[in-house]
C-alpha cells in the first residue's frame, strides 16, 4: 500500500474542485448513515461489509487495493470537495475521475513496480455521516453478503 502526505493550500483546494469529476458509482445502492460493519484486507483486496438503506448487508471488494484513506468529516471537508459536490441526498459509493489522489500517488512512486501498479487503478470514496473512506484499487465488486451472519 502506498501512502502520501497532503499539505494543501486554498489554491490547491480550488484546483481540486475544478479538476476532479465526481460520479455516483451505483446510484441504486444507497447506504445507511452508519453502515460500516467490517473492513479488512484479504491478500491484496480490501473487503468491506456495509448495510444499504434497507439494512441489507453487502460485501464490497476493492480488487488490488493500493491505498486506503480514512478521514474524519472535519478534516475531509477541508481537503476534498466531495461534501460540497454531493450529487444527491444519501450515502453512495462515488468514483472520482481525473483523481488528484491517483496523480499524487503516481508522482510519489519510487520505482517502476509501484508505477505499474497504478496504471489501471480507480479512485472510490464513501461519504459516511462523520467520516470519509477512500480507496484506490483496480476494480470493485459488490454482492449481497450471506444472511446467516458468517462473514
Amino acid at each position: 500500500m502506498f501512502t502520501t502526505s497532503y499539505h494543501l493550500t486554498t489554491d490547491d483546494v480550488k484546483k481540486i474542485e475544478s479538476e476532479e469529476k465526481i460520479e455516483i458509482f451505483m446510484p441504486e445502492l444507497e447506504f445507511e448513515t452508519t453502515p460500516l460493519e467490517e473492513i479488512h484486507y484479504d491478500g491484496d483486496n480490501l473487503v468491506m461489509y456495509i448495510d444499504d438503506e434497507h439494512e441489507v448487508r453487502h460485501k464490497i471488494t476493492f480488487k488490488n487495493c493500493v491505498t486506503l484513506r480514512l478521514l474524519a468529516y472535519d478534516c475531509a471537508k477541508t481537503v476534498t470537495n466531495y461534501y460540497k459536490k454531493k450529487l444527491k441526498p444519501g450515502f453512495f459509493i462515488m468514483e472520482i475521475k481525473n483523481s488528484n489522489l491517483i496523480k499524487s500517488l503516481k508522482s510519489n512512486a519510487t520505482n517502476d513496480l509501484e508505477l505499474k501498479k497504478l496504471d489501471n487503478v480507480r479512485h472510490f470514496a464513501f461519504l459516511l455521516l462523520s467520516d470519509l473512506i477512500e480507496m484506490v484499487a483496480e476494480d470493485i465488486s459488490i454482492k449481497k453478503a450471506p444472511v446467516d451472519g458468517d462473514l
